[in-house]
């Protein structure tokens, strides 16, 4: 016992004497950094686990917590926030590379939160040389340190891994951001012989997104916000334009914003330019499905909702359009921000036309839906739930808009990697693409997402649906997009 207290006395001098060497500013930062992270006490059964996180999105009163899938798998588990560190918070699992030593795992803090948390910021461009020196902020097992600042290096990389020596090096610490420049550079996952091994920020960032969470990424915004200009301008140097005209369209160049408001009122997210893979394996789901090829995409911006009622209802005062299939339901109904339903194909394409902008494409709409990841639904590779989508009903009474419709936006967990709801459940939605250029469908346009009543095979992100232009039904609605300027 004795000897145990020594060694806590000399731990707590060592870091004093680390904290008394930084200048005040970068002091006052350290503080500022242990805001984003967290302890986490993980319990399978019956024996504990310490190990760390740390915040990577704060929204709608919860907090995204990234750490080792190996410390949270099958736990329960009890979240210690730094600003209020005596207070225990339930965690949830929300997503896990399960069975994997190195993956990765995002868990969910619900509030009321500690004031001043605050999200950390990954440094997806950093290069690893050797040699950098890297900070660690987290729970050591001997001695134990509570928000312990702790020292090391990156040594290099194996594979895809960063390599950290020193006192970084502790089982305790597992989950939690290694620093570099104050911004997360990886995010340490396994200890084995006195090295530690950790997941870039890169690939962490490419896997945050492929759940769904879009946090602080250093640099990333800027590089997403010019590509599609960027590209443009590419193919202009491509087929030779004048040099002038070039040097024009560079000197044009802004940074896009990530969303805007279209002229309908209507919230817009950018999905950026790039190539992404559509369709589905060979051999996997429906044959209409296959082959899975390239697409590349300038960039442009979608609705991040279905179009509602409310949003269809001065459409239809402005035009004096005829209205669509269902809309008695509605009538008496104030404010309804439910998806239309109804509407045909035309119907649409006048919306979307009157709204300043157009249907989007099918690969626009699937790009939309999954990201670039091939993930198999909006939210990531986990089976649909009530959570997610609204599905399955397609044994309600046929009070669509009473009844069985959600609010547009209500499946916070089911947004796609590109911050869009509803793209799975709730309504399926019109596109702009004939479903095949024969004469046998040329009246058939194509339909995607799956809607209220139907099965989980159809809320994936590559199922296909056929139906004349002119079919009007309950589950049918839609969306608008428009490209970048």
């Amino acid at each position: 016992m004795a000897r145990l207290i020594c060694l806590c006395i000399l731990a707590s001098f060592t870091m004093a004497l680390i904290i008394e060497d930084l200048p005040l500013s970068q002091a006052q930062t350290i503080d500022e950094l242990k805001a984003g992270v967290v302890k986490i006490t993980a319990m399978v059964h019956g024996q504990k686990k310490i190990g760390t996180g740390f915040i990577v999105k704060i929204e709608d009163g919860t907090a995204y917590v990234v750490t080792a899938s190996q410390l949270v798998e099958g736990a329960a588990l009890i979240v210690n926030f730094f600003t209020n560190p005596d207070k225990g918070y339930k965690g949830t699992t929300r997503n896990l590379q399960g069975g994997y030593s190195k993956g990765l795992a995002v868990i969910m803090v619900q509030g009321p939160l500690p004031k001043d948390i605050r999200p950390l910021v990954l440094a997806s461009n950093l290069e690893v040389k050797g040699g950098e020196s890297a900070t660690v902020i987290g729970f050591r097992r001997s001695p134990p340190i509570p928000w312990g600042v702790f020292q090391g290096i990156l040594t290099g990389k194996i594979g895809a891994d960063l390599i950290v020596s020193g006192a970084v090096v502790n089982e305790g610490n597992s989950g939690g951001p290694i620093f570099v420049n104050k911004k997360v550079a990886g995010v340490l996952t396994e200890v084995l012989d006195e090295i530690g091994y950790a997941v870039p920020a890169s690939i962490t960032q490419i896997t945050l997104k492929g759940w769904g969470i879009h946090g602080e990424q250093g640099n990333s915004q800027e590089e997403v916000s010019v590509s599609s200009n960027n590209r443009k301008i590419e193919r202009m140097k491509e087929l030779n334009v004048e040099q002038t005209e070039v040097l024009a369209a560079e000197k044009a160049i802004q940074r896009l914003p990530t969303d805007i408001t279209g002229k309908d009122g209507a919230p817009m997210v950018l999905v950026a330019a790039g190539v992404f893979t559509m369709g589905s394996p060979d051999g996997e789901k429906l044959a209409n499905e296959h082959p899975p090829h390239a697409v590349d995409l300038d960039g442009f911006y979608i609705d991040q909702y279905e179009v509602t009622v409310e949003r269809y209802r001065r459409f239809l005062k402005k035009t004096r359009r005829g209205r669509p299939k269902y809309w008695e339901e509605v009538d008496m109904m104030q404010k309804v921000e439910k998806p239309v339903i109804g509407v045909t194909w035309d119907d649409a394409l006048s919306y979307c036309e009157w709204a300043g902008k157009r249907l989007p494409t099918e690969a626009e709409w699937e790009k939309a839906a999954r990201g670039m990841d091939k993930r198999p639904y909006p939210w990531g590779a986990s089976r649909p739930n009530f959570t997610t989508a609204n599905f399955g009903k397609a044994d309600k009474p046929h009070q669509a808009y009473k009844e069985t419709l959600k609010t547009v936006g209500s499946y916070k967990l089911g947004k796609s990697p590109n911050g869009v709801y509803d793209m799975a459940g709730n309504v399926s939605e019109w596109v702009a693409d004939w479903y095949d250029e024969g004469p046998s469908n040329r009246e058939w346009k194509v339909v995607r997402g799956g809607s209220w009543k139907d099965n989980t095979t159809a809320l994936r992100s590559t199922y296909r649906l056929r139906f004349p232009r002119m079919t009007q039904d309950a589950f049918l609605g839609f969306r608008c997009a428009q490209g970048v300027p």
